[in-house]
Order: structure tokens, then C-alpha cells, then sequence
């Protein structure tokens, strides 16, 4: 893969990160608004704020911007780079609301830019080709009707915690089908793989934000992170064709890079979401 795809990619990944991230913080403030209720049922009243509806449509901004990094770039280096959006979230809140940002939020915001850096000299080649259908649908199915059931029962806390990691690992994978759908013109691929898509974001979110009215942020947003990073980049060899096997070392440099981010990518997902909550509780 060329320095300018791989670089190209990252900036795409970094700006829709920054949308993903913008979004959640002021999602999860205005869940926290409303009382404990099944995910369908928060939906319907967060779709009357219109706050809410602002920081979604910043989410949905993001997506074309996610679409196009993976076309330039492996599914191993944009999920990775999505983790850059809470150095940004770090910026803003110390500048912005003047909060304090101690050694362990440099720390970490060192480590993720680190852990990308290096990522980026050592990514596999981008591929536009992918596993059967058959193979596809193994992995995405389970972890489709694990986001929908909060929905079906009256799941918070855990579960709908758990619905949401679900949803998001699911979205990264349908999202690369989607790119490659786009890179080979296959309009049956784009529409199918694109609507799946945007029924598991929107079903991932509200389990977000049922969580979050159960649990305290500092514990929902790492582990939902870690799960939509490491989901996608370890099933990326098996379903996308990203041979880890001829990168520098092996693999070894990403495993590398990849635990940087995610060391990074914890305590500040932990502080900037719940700040954010905190802030507009």
C-alpha cells in the first residue's frame, strides 16, 4: 500500500472519528436527561430533541467520511484511527470548558497517536475483496440479533451495553462491504450492505444510550470502544483478505500498534464521555 493511500486514509479515519466522538458525548448528555426506559422507547423521545438530532446528524457526517478512508486505506488501520477522535474530545475539553488534563490524558493521547503511527508503516495492503456471502452473514447475523434484543426485551445496563458493542463491530464490517461495494460498482452490494448498516447504527446507539442511563460512562465508553476496534481488525484477515503474514514482522508490529491505541484509547474514553455527560447533566 502507497504512503499516500495510507495517509490519505488516516485523515479520513481521524475526521470521522471526530464526528463519531462529537456525536457521543452530546448523545449520551441528552440520554441522561430522560428516565430508564427499553431502547425503542428512548429513541422515540431522544428524536424530539433537537440537540440530539444535531449531534446525530454530526454522526451521520462522519460515515462518508469513515466510507472513504477504507477505500484508500485496510480495515486495520481506520479502526485504529477512529480512537483519534478522543485526543480531539481532550483538546476541546480543555480549551473549551477548561478542564484539567493531567499526565494520564497526555499519556494517552500520546499512545494513540503512536500506536497510528505506527499502524500506518506497517498496515497490510488494502483489499477491495471479501469473504462469501455465507461466510459474511456467520459473523455479522449473531452480532445483528445481539444489538436488536434490548430492543425486543426490556434490556439496560449490561445487556443493552453489550447489544451496543455488538452494533458497532457490526457496522465497521458493513461499512468496509460498503466501500467495496462502491470501489467495484456493485449497486446490489451498496444498497443491501447499506441499509444493514444503518439499522444496526441506529439500533448500536440507542443500546448506547440505554446503557449509559445505567452505568456510569467512565465504564460503557471503553468497552464499547475496545470492542469496535478490535472486532473488525481481528476478523479483518479472515473476512476482507488483510494478510497481517507479509507486513514487517509479521504481524507483530501491528499487534504492536493496535495495544498503543487501545492503552491510549481507555482512560480517555473513560474521562472525555463522562465529562461530557457530566457537563450537560
Amino acid at each position: 500500500m502507497s504512503s499516500g493511500s495510507s495517509l490519505g486514509g488516516v485523515a479520513l479515519a481521524a475526521a470521522a472519528a471526530v464526528c463519531f466522538d462529537g456525536a457521543l458525548a452530546f448523545q449520551a448528555a441528552e440520554a441522561r436527561r430522560e428516565d430508564a426506559m427499553r431502547a425503542g422507547h428512548l429513541l422515540a423521545r431522544l428524536v424530539r430533541r433537537p440537540r440530539w438530532l444535531l449531534a446525530t446528524g454530526l454522526a451521520v457526517v462522519g460515515w462518508p467520511l469513515q466510507l472513504a478512508a477504507l477505500s484508500l486505506a485496510p480495515v486495520t488501520l481506520v479502526q485504529p484511527t477512529l480512537a483519534f477522535g478522543l485526543v480531539v474530545l481532550l483538546a476541546a475539553s480543555a480549551v473549551v470548558l477548561h478542564e484539567p488534563v493531567g499526565r494520564v490524558e497526555v499519556a494517552g493521547a500520546l499512545a494513540i497517536i503512536g500506536g497510528v503511527v505506527v499502524l500506518t508503516l506497517v498496515a497490510p495492503s488494502h483489499e477491495d475483496s471479501h469473504s462469501g456471502l455465507v461466510s459474511l452473514l456467520a459473523v455479522i447475523a449473531p452480532l445483528a440479533v445481539l444489538a436488536l434484543t434490548p430492543w425486543l426485551r426490556h434490556g439496560r445496563g449490561r445487556p443493552a451495553a453489550l447489544g451496543a458493542a455488538a452494533g458497532f463491530v457490526a457496522t465497521g464490517l458493513t461499512t468496509k462491504l460498503v466501500s467495496d461495494g462502491l470501489g467495484t460498482g456493485d449497486v446490489l452490494a451498496i444498497v443491501g450492505w447499506g441499509v444493514l448498516t444503518a439499522l444496526l447504527a441506529v439500533a448500536a446507539a440507542a443500546d448506547d444510550m440505554g446503557a449509559m442511563q445505567d452505568l456510569p460512562a467512565s465504564r460503557v465508553a471503553p468497552a464499547i470502544l475496545v470492542a469496535e476496534i478490535v472486532g473488525p481488525v481481528l476478523l479483518a484477515p479472515f473476512l476482507f483478505g488483510e494478510r497481517w503474514s507479509q507486513t514487517p514482522g509479521g504481524g507483530v508490529w501491528i499487534v504492536v500498534g493496535l495495544v498503543a491505541v487501545l492503552c491510549g484509547a481507555l482512560p480517555l474514553a473513560a474521562s472525555t464521555t463522562s465529562a461530557a455527560a457530566g457537563s450537560e447533566a
